[in-house]
């Protein structure tokens, strides 16, 4: 009987030390579990950090990407600014202003001569008009260099005879006629005597045009067809010139003033672009399109269109 009592307390001291022992490794592994948790809820938030750090990466890639444009366009500006003469002065004395032939926002224009010289003169009225604004008008027209871009005979910003800044311009005309494109389809008067490939050949001048003024950081802000007029070669042949610079500014400071409403031809968005350009110029083809009937837009030529911007 001893001898059974002693086997059951040993038994019994057996069990006892088990039990502590599976204790010890429950605990064990809860607190191996807890680690692995704590472990596993670090890499969770390392990997999270590593997300937004990425994140912040790409957006910092993105803003430099967005000032090196800006530095580029600014970069044109400068370049632009650099390279503008002092604008050719035009004493009053010099120039037989004529007829009223347009009338905008901030004046009027005027056929004139200048020597032996047919000409356009724009007043720009000096109540609503800044020097700086007519300056600046005066350097695109003096600095950019296209076929189909208007050019400056001069300027007369500092005669106290009126009350109005003057821009000097070529004018032109087709057979002596003053003709805007959309005028001139409306007429139909040039469209029975040109073919089809000519009209196509004077928008895609214009296109042209506008792609050259976005290479140099330039936008126009007023592309319509009143802004495109005709003028006859000596070789008979038509070339379409964009004018009328007064709202043009560079891509780099491309705001301006938001309206309620705006014409027709302009995107209705507050800040200006080289797409509120190509969306004036669309609606340009469309009044093409729809008022010269001969003409059919291709895929190929909206591809070509792409292609040059």
């Amino acid at each position: 009987m001893e001898k059974l009592g002693i086997d059951e307390e040993s038994k019994a001291k057996v069990g006892a030390r088990r039990r502590v022992h599976e204790r010890r490794k429950r605990r064990r592994n809860e607190r191996r579990m807890k680690r692995q948790e704590r472990q596993n809820g670090h890499v969770d938030e390392l990997a999270e950090l590593q997300k937004a750090i990425e994140e912040k990466n790409e957006e910092l890639e993105r803003q430099q990407a967005n000032i090196a444009k800006l530095n580029a366009q600014l970069e044109k500006e400068r370049e632009f600014r650099k390279n503008s003469m002092q604008l050719p002065s035009v004493r009053p004395w010099h120039l037989t202003i004529g007829r009223e032939i347009g009338k905008g926002s901030c004046g009027m224009v005027y056929a004139a001569t200048f020597g032996k010289q047919s000409v356009v003169v724009k007043k720009l009225d000096r109540k609503q008009t800044t020097l700086n604004m007519a300056q600046t008008e005066a350097h695109f027209l003096h600095n950019l260099r296209h076929p189909s871009l208007s050019l400056l005979v001069g300027v007369d910003f500092e005669s106290k005879s009126d009350d109005d800044y003057k821009i000097i311009m070529p004018l032109y005309s087709v057979d002596g006629s003053l003709i805007n494109l959309l005028g001139t389809m409306l007429s139909n008067e040039l469209v029975k005597t040109e073919i089809r490939s000519t009209w196509m050949d004077l928008l895609m001048q214009v296109t042209k045009a506008i792609a050259y003024l976005h290479r140099v950081g330039v936008l126009h802000n007023d592309l319509k067809s009143n802004n495109v007029v005709l003028h006859r070669n000596a070789d008979k042949s038509l070339t379409a010139i964009v004018i009328d610079f007064g709202k043009a500014s560079f891509i780099a400071d491309g705001h301006v003033s938001s309206r309620s409403t705006k014409p027709k031809h302009i995107a209705s968005e507050a800040k200006k672009s080289t797409s509120s350009d190509i969306f004036s110029l669309g609606c340009i083809f469309k009044d093409a399109f729809g008022l010269v009937k001969e003409l059919h837009i291709s895929s190929n030529l909206l591809v070509y269109i792409i292609f040059i911007h």
